[in-house]
C-alpha cells in the first residue's frame, strides 16, 4: 500500500494491523481470558482483517503484473477465503481448518437415542453459512504455492485421511456429548484439534532450508544469496505471525 496505495490507506492499513497485533496480544497472554471474552477478541480481530482485506484488493485489481519480491508481503496474511483472493498474486488461501473436513462436519447427524430423530447436527448453525462456495467465509492464510502444496491437507491425497480420522472422533464423541449444544461443541473440539495440526505442520514446512521443494519459487528469482536469506526470513516471520491468528479464530461461532 506504501509503494501503489494511497498515503490514507496506507495509514489506515497500519491501523488494522495494530489493532489486529494488540488483539492477539490479549488472546494469547497469561492468564487466558475467559471463553466469552476470547470469542470477543477472536470476533474483533476476524473483523479488523476483512477491513484489510478490503484495502488490498484495489491495488491487486489495479497492478495486475506479477510482483516477483514485493507479492510476499501478502504472505502470512489472514481472513476469509473469499476475501483472500488477490488477482495475480500467485498466493493461495489455505483453509485450516481444512475445506474437506467442515464440509463433512456440516453433514454430521446429530446423535439420538431414536433414529426418527436424527437430523442434521448443524442444521440452521452459523457453519451452515460458512461451508458454500469452498468455505468461502472460513478462515484462511495466504501462503504461495510450494508451502501450500508440502502443507498437511494439500490434495485430496492428504485431505481425505486427515478429514476421514477427523470425522471419525467426532462421531465417536457425539454419543457421549449430551444435548445438540454440546454435540457441536464436541465437533468444534475435534475441528480445532485438527486446525492447530493445521497450523504445526506449516509452520514446520517453512523451517525447512531453502534447497527445499517448500522455497522452490524463491530459488526462481535467482537472487543473491543474501538477498534471497533475507527474504525468507521475512517471509517466514510473516506467515509465524499469520498462524498464531489462524489458532485463535473464532471457531466457537461455528456451534452458534
Amino acid at each position: 500500500l506504501t509503494t501503489h496505495g494511497t498515503a490514507a490507506d496506507a495509514a489506515a492499513a497500519r491501523t488494522h494491523i495494530a489493532r489486529i497485533k494488540a488483539v492477539v496480544a490479549k488472546v494469547t497472554r497469561e492468564p487466558k481470558p475467559d471463553e466469552a471474552a476470547t470469542l470477543r477478541l477472536q470476533n474483533e480481530m476476524l473483523a479488523e482483517e476483512v477491513e484489510l482485506a478490503k484495502l488490498l484488493r484495489p491495488i491487486f485489481e489495479k497492478h495486475a503484473g506479477p510482483w516477483d519480491e514485493e507479492r510476499y508481503k501478502l504472505e502470512g496474511r489472514t481472513g476469509l477465503h473469499a476475501q483472500m483472493q488477490f488477482p495475480r498474486d500467485r498466493m493461495e488461501a489455505d483453509h485450516q481448518p481444512h475445506n474437506l473436513l467442515l464440509s463433512r462436519t456440516v453433514e454430521l447427524e446429530a446423535h439420538a437415542l431414536s433414529p426418527a430423530k436424527r437430523a442434521r447436527l448443524f442444521a440452521g448453525a452459523f457453519l451452515e453459512g460458512v461451508v458454500p462456495n469452498h468455505s468461502a467465509k472460513a478462515y484462511t492464510v495466504l501462503v504461495a504455492f510450494p508451502r501450500h502444496k508440502e502443507g498437511r491437507t494439500w490434495g485430496s491425497g492428504k485431505s481425505v485421511p486427515v478429514a476421514n480420522a477427523a470425522v471419525t472422533k467426532m462421531r465417536a464423541a457425539l454419543a457421549g456429548a449430551g444435548d445438540l449444544a454440546a454435540q457441536r461443541r464436541a465437533c468444534v473440539a475435534v475441528l480445532r484439534e485438527s486446525m492447530r495440526a493445521d497450523a504445526d505442520a506449516m509452520e514446520a514446512v517453512i523451517a525447512r532450508p531453502h534447497t527445499d521443494a517448500a522455497w522452490a519459487d524463491v530459488r526462481e528469482l535467482n537472487l543473491e544469496d543474501e538477498k534471497r536469506d533475507k527474504l525468507i526470513k521475512a517471509v517466514r516471520a510473516q506467515i509465524k505471525e499469520g498462524l498464531t491468528r489462524v489458532r485463535n479464530q473464532p471457531l466457537d461461532n461455528y456451534a452458534a
